[in-house]
């Protein structure tokens, strides 16, 4: 089993807050997850990103998923529905598309699929290209206006 591990200081992700509520908290490093099972560090993540595939030949879906971790070669998305094992799959985090391959895909034990997915081009992901919402001034799909009453 994966286990959280963090920095010092108490972590608020400013992503929890959805940007309704004005948060001056920071973070000075990333939340990182360990396992016997990694052959990679993973980084705890929570962020909302665009999936497109092919669940079936002529079958194509989308929708939003949960990035859950996220690691230089990877990522864990929560999805609604299932995708199969080598089934190729675009993930748009910002403004950018990333290409990546389904390696496994488990249903959760309370909602959806949990599909780890093997990104072809580590240039184009994290920590390179891509950070959590958290860590980056980049708008992501749950950016909101301000909390007025």
């Amino acid at each position: 089993m994966a286990q959280l591990t963090c920095c010092s200081r108490p972590v608020v992700p400013r992503f929890l807050f959805l940007n309704v509520w004005p948060s001056n908290c920071t973070v000075g490093a990333m939340p990182s997850l360990t396992s016997a099972h990694f052959a990679e560090p993973h980084f705890a993540c929570l962020d909302m990103v665009w999936i497109d595939c092919a669940v079936a030949p002529g079958r194509p879906a989308s929708e939003y998923a949960v990035l859950l971790d996220i690691w230089e070669h990877g990522a864990t998305v929560q999805t609604s529905f299932p995708v199969s094992a080598g089934t190729s799959v675009e993930i748009t985090v910002g403004k950018r598309q990333v290409a990546a391959k389904v390696t496994s895909c488990d249903a959760d034990q309370s909602f959806g699929f949990l599909l780890e997915l093997r990104i072809g081009l580590a240039e184009a992901w994290f920590p390179r290209a891509y950070k959590p919402a958290w860590q980056s001034s980049e708008p992501t799909a749950l950016t909101a206006a301000p909390f007025v009453c």
